[in-house]
């Protein structure tokens, strides 16, 4: 908790001097509400943080456990044509997104953008979409962390309810001290999943060098064979990849509190390229190589991962995975905080969620919306009275949330494609932009169709799942699945009929022509458009000016 009211309280904290004393009247004195004109999150994340956070933003149990899942019920064919479906689309719309960011660093964006490119009652819903997402995420990873710690013995002698206090306590700790706290934590957590992928790649390759000069070794590829259970196998795992990459959206909250956003998120982005290729197709398709879809283990939610490196028959690997998927489970848990606690703050500035919510103190935190975000937490401790109970609440929250960030997704896309349209209507250049996306217009569109196709493959999985009757409808599987898109629809409706019934009239999608380009823009300090310009064509000569081997490194690093 900060304890001095400067922005860098670690520092100051371990150069103080012992004769000082931090008196309680400092300490309540630093959650006083921000002076008139400095009521901003504090810009506080440096080159650093934005690029690990997007490195490792979506490395985490979608990764290391859900594929098992994935494996079983399509194949080894059916995970990377999947991976690499919704790869092509995440690195389309992360694109989009950096563009958006980048020239509006604003907290919250996902709902400011489609506010203010899309429709207001939109904003309202993709706010509240949002937050739910990451509210009904805290229990859940709680719920996981438990199950995580009770793989040890020791853990299993440790009462449920003290390990999701002691969890919940440190990521509420986390986000209650200055931002670069956080930064620094999720630093901490992608430097070791990153890690433990790059060492699991190595060992693997090891392992299937080794397969490969053995004759009687088995191809998977072939026996049990690539796909199961035909489309709808390949569909489920389309839904579970987008599942695996929820929480790449998270570096566009990072905008508002980055110190250099216009060189920061950027790079960010060209990141995800490598993120996609390295840490998700290379190693999935290790993992069909070394691991058949039929194995036991995999219907018991055993990561693929630990099945695969079991063959190397050293007893430390499936502690040392279960540490990794600890570590990244208490990731998600402070980033939950995070993403929910700021997509607030922004549904409080546009007058879409109480004022309260966008309370933030003198040292640039949301204070009030971390607090409510972290009450979320408390349904973990149903797990603690009833099991049976909790699995049922847990399965109704994840439905709610379970799309959340396909919608997302989407709505960064159509965001960007009405951006650019309104720069062409307002007769104004993209050559004012601070930074372009690398895939253009039509990066968004592909963005825009591919999650729809999504949503629509849903929609047929959802009614006839797989493993239950394929002729009749499943009404509670649909419900499970498909909640999330009811969900929205009812907060879409409900805003829409509010606002007729206080304006007496029914908004629409904003017009082209009077979609706001200017108000909360990012101009660098620089006095005007003119100078922005400039500032442009002088780091676009910079960048000529290289080595045509550092211009191709800087195109995707």
């Amino acid at each position: 908790m900060a304890l001095v009211e400067s922005s860098t309280d670690l520092d100051l904290l371990l150069k103080l001097d012992h004769s000082q004393k931090i008196t309680p009247k400092r300490l309540i004195n630093s959650f006083k509400k921000a002076e008139d004109g400095q009521q901003t999150l504090s810009p506080s994340l440096s080159s650093i943080h934005s690029q690990m956070i997007a490195i490792g933003g979506s490395i985490g149990t979608g990764l290391f456990i859900g594929t098992s899942q994935s494996l079983s019920l399509g194949g080894p064919a059916s995970l990377l044509i999947s991976y690499l479906f919704v790869g092509v689309m995440i690195y389309t719309t992360i694109q989009s997104l950096g563009e958006l960011a980048v020239n509006f660093p604003l907290p919250g964006t996902f709902s400011i953008f489609s506010a203010r490119f899309i429709d207001p009652s939109w904003g309202f819903t993709i706010g509240w979409n949002y937050c739910l997402q990451w509210l009904v995420c805290l229990p859940m990873e709680l719920s996981a962390i438990v199950m995580t710690v009770n793989y040890w013995e020791w853990g299993q002698k440790i009462s449920n309810a003290i390990i999701i206090s002691a969890v919940f306590l440190l990521v509420v700790v986390i986000n209650l001290l200055n931002v670069k706290v956080f930064g620094a934590v999720e630093v901490f957590s992608s430097c070791i999943k990153i890690f433990a992928v790059l060492s699991f790649i190595l060992i693997a390759i090891v392992l299937v060098g080794i397969q490969n000069t053995n004759p009687e070794a088995i191809n998977y590829w072939k026996t049990p064979g690539p796909f199961n259970n035909n489309f709808k196998g390949l569909a489920t795992v389309l839904i579970n990849a987008c599942f695996s990459f929820a929480g790449t959206e998270m570096i566009g909250l990072t905008a508002a509190e980055s110190k250099n956003v216009h060189l920061q998120l950027p790079k960010s982005t060209r990141q995800i390229f490598w993120r996609i290729l390295v840490f998700y197709l290379i190693t999935l398709t290790l993992v069909g190589l070394l691991v058949p879809y039929n194995d036991i283990n995999l219907t018991k939610n055993s990561s693929p991962f630990v099945i695969a490196l079991a063959k190397t028959n050293l007893n430390f690997i499936p502690h040392m995975m279960n540490s990794v998927i600890l570590v990244s489970l208490i990731s998600v848990a402070n980033a939950s905080i995070y993403c929910s606690s700021r997509t607030f703050v922004s549904l409080s500035n546009q007058q879409l969620a109480p004022k309260c919510f966008g309370y933030i103190d003198r040292k640039g935190r949301p204070i009030i919306s971390i607090l409510i975000a972290y009450s979320s937490g408390a349904l973990a401790y149903i797990s603690c009275i009833s099991q049976k109970g909790a699995n049922e609440l847990f399965k109704w929250l994840l439905a709610m949330s379970a799309l959340s960030s396909v919608f997302t997704w989407l709505s960064i896309s159509l965001c960007h494609i009405r951006f650019r349209k309104a720069l062409k209507v307002q007769n104004r250049s993209i050559e004012e932009l601070s930074y372009k996306s690398q895939t253009g217009i039509i990066g968004s569109y592909i963005g825009l169709v591919s999650n729809c196709l999504i949503l629509v493959v849903q929609f047929y999985i959802a009614l006839y799942p797989i493993g239950l009757n394929s002729t009749k409808p499943q009404i509670v599987p649909f419900l499970n699945n498909y909640l999330a898109v009811l969900v929205n629809l009812l907060f879409f409706i409900g805003h829409k009929l509010y606002r007729y019934i206080i304006d007496r009239k029914l908004n629409t999608f904003v017009k082209l022509s009077e979609i706001d380009l200017d108000t909360g823009k990012d101009l660098r300090n620089a006095g005007d458009v003119e100078e922005l310009k400039l500032m442009i064509k002088e780091e676009e000569e910079v960048r000529r000016s290289r080595k045509w081997y550092k211009r191709a490194w800087k195109i995707w690093c």
